[in-house]
């Protein structure tokens, strides 16, 4: 897989190889809903979450640290708030995930930052989460502290995060990934754990859930996604993309948890691509939207590294539908370049690495598709995000292309911005100037500031009527106002966002 700077994700999987919307209980939310929940500190504007994972802290490297913007009619703007774990360690890469969620009912949103690096005790690269309770005055500088139920060497607990509504209690959960788990012997099978939210926040405990055959480097929970797929509870789906379907090693696979009154269950449905081959990656990357226009929740699953016409690592999207009783067993859509998307496949592309889902205009939802390696003419992985419009018949609306030399996109496109890296995604709608519409932030973590090199920058693009980008389009830096810290070489600002 090609890449032209070391990636935050690879450059963990490199340290660990070193080391060792409110719904009743069967009532779906219509696509229009908004979920009350939405914003830090209860304003009525969605707020952002930016992880960057290679902040130094003190003398403490790839400590990690979050930068949080408020929302507010004029858009997005900082308050120096800087969040950073109470002892912050070298390698901790804490911000490497982020997730928002309600998860003590106060109405107030709370986040969730995975440190995947973090030692538990004698157990390197365990892993933790930290959580921070929302509040009138937003985010507080203190937190909860999660962990697994058996934190192991390299499990990497915190490597991905989503909430969701998985039981009928209306508080949110929080689902983890632990994709280097080892599970009978298997290492890097992977592990899942969720926390059941309450009034008095996240308990201390959790359900693990796993595959229903764990083997050896699946990497389950690499990637989560909550939705309400069917007429149910809310439900989880989870990336395998290490799992190998038939001789096809590393083709990937996706497991379908479907929530019930009481939590999660412990087994689950598979869901494949049509034609896995070796070393797609299939569930990468997941994100759900209502993007056929019913009350049912659609799965987008990225396969960045599919071959599309001999060309390797161009990727893939592959949507399937929801319904009443679950979602479709085959994709409904394959989604690449250059068919019904805009751009060409090319080779290393990785279109699908990151995926989003919100109202842009005013159908059905959207999907945002990262293409971070995208060349734009000598400018080598520069970074692209296809924009693929909802309609009642599916992706099959209309479709651009953003860059940062779009007209209405804030920046330059230069090599190895690697824009489309991450994108803000989720159950929330991310409206952060409270239009109606939703916004989206893109990360490209591998931006250059002054001659702070991979310092990394988060563009948001403003939802409109007409959709993206729509007026008042903004580029955040850690030299921005408002935004706290400074930019730094490999700092990695905006590799993750919700």
């Amino acid at each position: 897989m090609r890449r032209a700077i070391v990636v935050i994700a690879l450059a963990l999987t490199m340290l660990v190889a070193a080391a060792c919307p409110v719904i009743a209980a069967v009532a779906q939310p219509s696509p229009t809903e908004r979920v009350d929940r939405v914003d830090f500190n209860g304003d009525g504007f969605d707020d952002l979450a930016i992880g960057i994972p290679g902040e130094g802290i003190g003398g403490a490297a790839l400590a990690g640290a979050v930068n949080i913007l408020y929302g507010g009619a004029g858009g997005l703007a900082g308050t120096n708030q800087l969040l950073t774990q109470g002892n912050p360690e070298p390698v901790d890469l804490f911000g490497f995930a982020v997730a928002k969620g309600d998860f003590n009912a106060d109405g107030f949103t709370d986040l969730a930052v995975g440190a995947p690096s973090e030692d538990v005790g004698t157990a390197g690269l365990a892993g933790a989460v930290n959580v921070f309770y929302g509040s009138a005055n937003g985010l507080p500088a203190t937190s909860q502290v999660r962990l697994q139920s058996n934190p192991e060497n390299s499990d990497r607990f915190g490597f991905a995060l989503d909430a969701g509504l998985f039981n009928d209690d209306d508080v949110m959960d929080l689902a983890v990934g632990a994709p280097g788990e080892t599970v009978g012997g298997r290492p890097d099978a992977g592990a899942v754990s969720v926390f059941y939210g309450s009034a008095g926040g996240l308990p201390a405990t959790s359900q693990t859930l796993l595959q229903g055959n764990p083997e050896l480097g699946d990497r389950f929970g690499t990637a989560l996604v909550a939705g309400f797929f069917n007429a149910d509870q809310g439900d989880l789906a989870v990336g395998a993309p290490g799992e190998d379907v038939g001789s096809a090693g590393g083709a990937g696979a996706v497991s379908v948890f479907s929530g019930t009154p009481g939590g999660l269950p412990t087994s689950s449905r598979v869901l494949l691509q049509a034609n896995s081959e070796v070393g797609d990656q299939f569930g990468l990357a997941l994100a759900a939207g209502f993007f056929s226009g019913s009350n049912f929740y659609d799965l987008a699953v990225g396969a960045p590294t599919e071959t599309v016409g001999g060309r390797a690592d161009a990727g893939a999207v592959s949507v399937f539908l929801g319904s009443a009783s679950q979602l479709s067993g085959t994709a409904a859509q394959t989604l690449v370049q250059g068919s019904g998307v805009g751009g060409a496949a090319e080779t290393g592309d990785e279109f699908g690495s990151a995926l989003a889902a919100g109202f842009f205009d005013t159908g059905p939802s959207d999907l945002a598709i990262g293409v971070p390696f995208e060349d734009l003419g000598g400018a080598t992985d520069a970074g692209a995000v296809n924009v693929v419009y909802g309609s009642n018949m599916g992706l099959v609306g209309r479709n651009q292309t953003l860059t940062q030399d779009s007209p209405g996109v804030v920046g330059t496109a230069e090599p190895g911005d690697l824009f489309g890296v991450a994108l803000a995604r989720g159950i929330f709608l991310n409206n952060f100037n409270g239009d109606g519409f939703a916004d989206l932030a893109i990360g490209a973590a591998g931006e250059d500031v002054g001659a702070a090199t991979d310092a990394g920058a988060v563009n948001v693009q403003y939802g409109s009527s007409t959709g993206l980008p729509g007026p008042g389009g903004q580029l955040f830096t850690q030299n921005s106002p408002g935004v706290g810290g400074t930019a730094e070489s490999g700092d990695g600002f905006g590799s993750a966002l919700d």
